[in-house]
């Protein structure tokens, strides 16, 4: 994004107070947290059929049958006992973190609308505004300063935290470039401690995505459970293959994080890319139960809130971050031969995903320039930089990374992990300067270099309609 047009909407954002749910909202404005939620519809019945049908991923080779209610349930207390640790990895060890070089901090900082532009462009991210004004975000690492579980303004006071894969510790909001304005809400950018231990002992598919930008569209998740119940409408789906990181053994000291040891999966780099197909965005559903884990997620992005049974809508957090992105709130959703329906008036709208850490956040709330300070190449960057990138793996013998596109893709990541590695580096699938100079180029832009707008790159176009039951 041209810093020009970064500073004139930040310019309006600073002017600007939006009116929220309770009237005139200020900067950092937080939202009162939900009453206590009715969870008389979270039968066993239910959670057997959503555990039986949760994982859209792709299964491990030689798992057995998705998880049952039962097997959920005896993992939690297998976990309780210590058979395993899920623990979110230190900054030295961790691929999100370590290339901030930075370590953690509890302070609270005031996250503007502009930050998230600033960091926008220091990544090379295209938010494609002309095509959807509003763009989702997610913070790993990082949860609302003030006790509330939302807020909603021109910034938002937010603190660093560590993601602990049973309880929302992270953020997840939409940047509105119509009013310059933010929704932030508690939420979960990891996979929960359960599914960790299914994936690392190969009873189901789980992974957890790296910081990127990622190109979802409106959708059903869980489109291919027979169940309708378990289903949610108007959830926002994967929109393309992208890479992931698994956990694929429990280690002798039982510890399951991910680190820069985990397992990359990027599928054949420079053949068909082995697809990850699940990591929606959606409802968390079981906060409100009695479960441990407080979200179920094999790898998606959840927001504390589930569906009402009747009339089948979403509530909670959830339904009003959909509110906040543009969504229609009454579903509105049909019967055919009997059959309730799934499909939305919203169904194939696109939207792009920011997935960043607190940390980074945090720092660029700090910085006079964050677009500069915090300059990184990763998954969905776009621009020079990028192509620069490409020519020194080329030259290293991985020419197959320029198939991804404009975009830094699956074929990009899988090349650069191998040079990182090669190099002796952490392989974070991250550009940092030093790792640009190390490597023979730079991430600054060229004095004579065009400037990538934020509005270019269409979406996918909208998924078929879903097609009625036969009788």
């Amino acid at each position: 994004m041209a810093i020009l047009h970064r500073r004139k909407v930040l310019a309006g954002a600073v002017a600007c107070m939006a009116v929220g749910a309770g009237g005139l909202s200020f900067p950092g404005a937080g939202l009162a947290a939900d009453a206590p939620a009715d969870t008389s519809d979270l039968t066993e019945d239910f959670l057997e059929k959503l555990f039986a049908n949760n994982s859209e991923d792709i299964k491990p080779e030689g798992a057995a049958a998705r998880l049952s209610a039962t097997q959920y349930r005896d993992i939690l207390a297998d976990l309780e006992r210590g058979v395993a640790i899920p623990k979110f990895a230190e900054t030295a060890d961790s691929p999100d973190l370590f290339h901030t070089a930075t370590p953690f901090a509890d302070t609270v900082f005031e996250l503007r609308y502009g930050h998230l532009l600033a960091l926008a462009e220091a990544n090379g991210f295209v938010l494609a505004l002309s095509v959807n004004p509003r763009v989702l975000f997610g913070l790993r690492g990082c949860r609302l300063a003030r006790a509330t579980n939302e807020a909603f303004g021109t910034s938002v006071s937010l603190v660093e935290s560590v993601p602990d894969h049973y309880t929302a510790n992270c953020v997840i909001g939409v940047l509105d470039s119509t009013s310059g304005t933010i929704s932030a809400y508690n939420a979960s950018t990891v996979p929960d401690a359960a599914y960790m231990y299914a994936q690392a002992t190969l009873l189901e598919g789980a992974n957890m995505m790296p910081t990127g930008l990622y190109r979802y569209e409106v959708g059903t998740h869980g489109a291919s459970r027979p169940s309708v119940e378990t289903r949610q409408p108007g959830a926002w789906r994967q929109a393309r293959s992208w890479p992931v990181r698994r956990i694929k053994q429990v280690p002798q000291d039982r510890i399951l994080s991910y680190t820069h040891a985990a397992d990359w999966d990027t599928g054949n780099a420079c053949g068909s890319l082995r697809p990850s197909t699940g990591n929606n965005i959606h409802a968390a559903i079981i906060d409100a139960g009695g479960l441990a884990t407080k979200f179920s997620s094999a790898g998606c992005q959840t927001i504390p809130g589930r569906y009402a049974p009747r009339p089948r809508k979403p509530v909670g957090a959830y339904s009003r971050l959909r509110e906040a992105a543009g969504l229609v709130t009454d579903l509105d959703l049909r019967e055919v031969n009997g059959v309730l329906q799934t499909r939305t008036v919203d169904d194939g709208k696109p939207f792009r995903y920011m997935l960043l850490t607190g940390r980074e956040a945090r720092l660029a709330a700090s910085m006079t320039d964050p677009s500069t300070g915090l300059q990184r190449l990763r998954y969905g960057s776009q621009g020079e930089a990028l192509m620069r990138l490409r020519e020194v793996l080329a030259a290293r013998g991985h020419g197959c990374a320029s198939q991804d596109g404009s975009s830094m893709g699956m074929r990009t990541v899988a090349a650069l992990v191998k040079v990182q590695r090669e190099l002796g580096v952490p392989p974070d699938g991250i550009v940092t300067p030093e790792l640009a100079d190390r490597l023979g180029f730079s991430l600054a832009p060229r004095p004579d270099a065009p400037v990538a707008s934020p509005t270019v790159e269409p979406m996918p176009p909208a998924p078929p309609a879903e097609p009625a039951p036969a009788p």
